[in-house]
């Protein structure tokens, strides 16, 4: 099927559930248990760095379409360390009325470590689609995610014209509710985008499950750097501490701004834990 007929078909929407575990086993993370529904997928784990596990979280082939309901559970028991990307960009279609809904569920447990680090989302003009993710930390867990949207397609100069997307990001730690954002964005408006967005087509969030003075004091020299080697036309990056998490926005015109961006925030943090600088996957220089 062509791409201009995937963006007006919704009766063959996708219905997709994938569960993943991950445990600890000698020196090496492995998927303990994996439950699949659907288009959803991993491929075979990788380890590059020996003992974080590399999994590419697969959705459904061409992307995301009108009426899809895609749900990840994912849960990290103690002293595993995994890593979860996508093999390239998420895009989600024009829609005729049906909004696509996508569920995240991360757990991770006391000890534990997971990076949830997917590549961008592109939103098509007049897709409609709500995204909510949630992440519950317990104890000294650990966490590094990141979450890029990108309205249109800035490359075709395609702009978010029409559509729908609704977002939703909460944190927990211990069972307490400790960040609590939304995302609104209707199809394009000249008052709103210079208000919100100051008309980037992409926008972004990093969050690191951490309140060490040191290491942000780290990633935000890191981020000024980056912030006066660029024109802010392209990219204006932010960083705060928002209740025992270190949080990095961005807005840009281009995806590989951002992710170079957020990739140097990730070797700092990772470095900063264990006191080596991580290989990023070859898969976000493809």
């Amino acid at each position: 099927m062509s791409d201009l007929a995937k963006q007006f078909d919704s009766s063959s929407s996708w219905k997709g559930h994938l569960q993943l575990e991950y445990q600890q086993r000698g020196s090496r993370t492995v998927i303990s248990r994996r439950r699949q529904i659907g288009p959803l997928n991993v491929q075979r784990p990788f380890y590059p760095e020996e003992a974080v596990c590399h999994t590419y979280l697969l959705h459904p082939p061409g992307g995301v379409v009108a009426g899809d309901s895609l749900k990840v559970d994912i849960k990290s028991l103690g002293n595993s360390r995994a890593l979860v990307t996508t093999p390239g960009a998420t895009k989600f279609y024009r829609s005729l009325g049906k909004t696509a809904y996508v569920d995240q569920q991360l757990q991770i447990e006391d000890g534990a470590m997971l990076e949830w680090l997917p590549q961008e989302n592109i939103f098509f003009p007049g897709s409609q689609a709500q995204i909510n993710t949630d992440i519950h930390l317990q104890g000294s867990a650990r966490c590094i995610a990141w979450e890029m949207q990108c309205f249109g397609r800035p490359a075709l100069q395609e702009r978010f014209s029409t559509g729908c997307i609704l977002g939703r990001t909460r944190v927990y730690r211990d069972n307490k509710l400790v960040l609590n954002e939304r995302l609104a964005k209707q199809g394009f408006d000249q008052h709103q985008s210079c208000a919100g967005m100051r008309d980037y087509p992409m926008l972004a969030t990093m969050i690191i499950s951490s309140d060490d003075t040191q290491l942000f004091e780290s990633l935000n020299e890191s981020l000024q750097k980056i912030n006066a080697g660029i024109s802010p036309k392209r990219l204006i990056l932010g960083i705060t501490c928002v209740d025992g998490l270190i949080v990095v926005r961005a807005m840009a015109v281009y995806s590989e701004d951002i992710l170079r961006a957020y990739v140097k925030m990730w070797q700092i943090t990772r470095e900063h834990w264990f006191g080596v600088i991580p290989l990023a996957p070859r898969i976000w220089a493809t």
